[in-house]
């Protein structure tokens, strides 16, 4: 990836924690080399309503897209313009900021309300639709449920596959910002929320008949649509002007180096004898025959250890090369991934590899279980977070039966980080300079989630309830590690409606308790910034704004 993503690779003085471009919304105004403004209801497209009926007219004008205070602000107004009761802005960067794979994530902050669509996207570069990554969407009269979906195929055959996240109880994703994002692998797709994964969709999900459309250029968007037939119309409730802030959007490379991959067959049902060879077939060695020989252990177990870049890899095992036995699996088969040939349809088994090692369980021939008929324990990758209270900068790991020990990185105010690829259900325990954990009575063991458990906090040390409970720093049970502000124990910080043009206004709350009445809406001609008054902000906004064209 170069500056516009598509071609060069990243500077050799890059390390994976900077991004290979960034906009940070620190200049005074829209940048042109990474955003367009895209304008008017879609009928450009042929698509009035975007294609999905809704009620905005998308402006260039500062008055729905500006930026200050170091963010992106989207602003949706009920203004009636083009045939539209509304107005706000939709921003894209094709043919600016493009790539294909890495980490793209975006820290924002969305508005509450019936009718309102926030939205933080990309599209294929090449203009052709699907080929679609939802990376955030919350419906404004459903907060606390976040949406990732996936659009592929080709027209009239589309596929989408996707899910939701809802917050804890008694919070929402509107009430703070909250770093949205992908981690774009070749095959697959992880959805993350601040930094937390919790959806996946793989090419393996994906029926042969379907493209998967993942492996190109893509761009993207961010908008605040009003109406449509998801979030339906606004009502008297829904306040305006409504706002979405973006403090940054980056993307950064992904790992690329290989890594150690172990395969695992158990052929004591094969009968094999003393001279024949299981051999392992793939797509990452071109189907070889007798290239690659696993080895037997003596007790009809055998495995190999091939290192394997990030990707979805395609394997078979076969005795003999392709002169004895081999695998024949069923389509559909939870471990196998189809496509389509000339006259013929493969089916292989599929490993996913990102950037960990990765240990898979020994299973039977044309099957995907153990020769005992069980389900493989499922292995995916899982990052352990752990938080000590005392231990500032120690020496952390974290033990993990029938896998185990693994060092910790250190971070901020005694966080420990690893990421380790693990069986879901295994138990585990944290070490801090050497000292194990003990669990107060009746905790439990700690065990493995399912692939995408979502936790939004760190683990205590020799604790069972989780940290980082109270994210409200003007509580007093504030812990700098907590994502939501749920478990405060008082009402975090001073609670009042924060939106200006509401009836009931109040401009000494720190947080908005959702109490806000609609008022009669007249907007300031020079209020760019809608704080209610004309202040600097809205000066810089107009400096920036000179030379414009503007909208009819």
């Amino acid at each position: 990836m170069g500056w516009l993503l598509s071609a060069a690779g990243p500077a050799a003085s890059q390390t994976p924690a900077e991004p290979v471009w960034a906009d940070e919304f620190n200049g005074p105004g829209i940048s042109t080399a990474n955003w367009t403004l895209e304008t008017g209801t879609g009928a450009q497209y042929g698509l009035v309503g975007w294609g999905n009926n809704e009620l905005q007219y998308y402006t260039g004008s500062q008055q729905n897209a500006y930026v200050a205070d170091g963010r992106l602000h989207i602003v949706a107004r009920a203004a009636s313009l083009g045939g539209m009761a509304y107005t706000s802005a939709r921003l894209m960067s094709r043919g600016k900021v493009f790539g294909t794979h890495g980490r793209i994530e975006a820290r924002i902050r969305i508005p509450s309300g019936k009718g309102l669509w926030p939205a933080f996207w990309m599209l294929r570069e090449n203009g052709v639709w699907p080929g679609e990554i939802d990376i955030m969407e919350v419906i404004g009269s459903v907060p606390y449920r976040l949406h990732a979906t996936s659009h592929q195929g080709a027209l009239p055959n589309l596929f989408s596959l996707g899910s939701h996240l809802d917050a804890p109880s008694g919070v929402d994703w509107t009430q703070d910002f909250h770093v949205y994002g992908v981690e774009w692998w070749p095959g697959s797709i992880v959805w993350t929320i601040d930094g937390e994964p919790y959806f996946e969709v793989n090419k393996a999900d994906i029926l042969p008949n379907h493209a998967w459309l993942f492996e190109e250029d893509m761009y993207l968007l961010l908008n605040l649509a009003v109406g449509g037939n998801w979030p339906g119309s606004p009502d008297a409730t829904t306040v305006f002007p409504a706002r979405m802030e973006v403090d940054y959007v980056r993307w950064f490379d992904l790992p690329t180096a290989a890594v150690p991959v172990t395969f695992r067959l158990d052929a004591n049902t094969l009968g094999l004898s003393a001279s024949d060879i299981v051999h392992l077939n793939g797509s990452f060695n071109g189907w070889c025959g007798a290239c690659t020989p696993m080895v037997h252990n003596g007790s009809g177990q055998w495995s190999k250890v091939v290192w394997l870049p990030p990707g979805v890899h395609e394997y078979k095992f076969t005795v003999n090369g392709w002169s004895g036995a081999a695998d024949a699996m069923t389509p559909g088969d939870f471990c196998t991934l189809s496509t389509y040939g000339t006259g013929i349809t493969y089916v292989n088994r599929y490993v996913t590899v990102r950037d960990v090692p990765v240990s898979l369980s020994a299973v039977c021939l044309n099957s995907c279980l153990t020769c005992g008929g069980t389900v493989p324990a499922t292995v995916h990758v899982h990052t352990f977070r752990m938080h000590h209270p005392s231990v500032l900068g120690g020496s952390a790991a974290v033990a993990i039966a029938g896998v185990g020990v693994f060092p910790m990185q250190a971070g901020a105010a005694g966080v420990y980080r690893a990421s380790v690829s693990v069986p879901a259900g295994a138990a585990y325990q944290y070490t801090v300079n050497g000292v194990p954990e003990v669990l107060p009575a009746g905790c439990g063991a700690r065990s493995v989630p399912p692939a995408g458990g979502f936790q939004p906090f760190a683990e205590c040390f020799a604790e069972c309830v989780g940290c980082g409970i109270c994210g409200d720093p003007g509580a007093a049970a504030y812990n700098p590690f907590a994502a939501f502000t749920a478990g405060c124990g008082e009402a975090p910080g001073i609670p009042g409606c924060t939106v200006p043009t509401a009836a009931n206004y109040a401009p000494w709350a720190t947080w908005d308790d959702g109490s806000c009445v609609a008022g009669t809406e007249e907007v300031c001609p020079a209020d760019w910034d809608a704080s209610g008054t004309v202040n600097v902000s809205d000066l810089l906004i107009l400096l920036g704004a000179f030379g414009s064209e503007c909208v009819d």
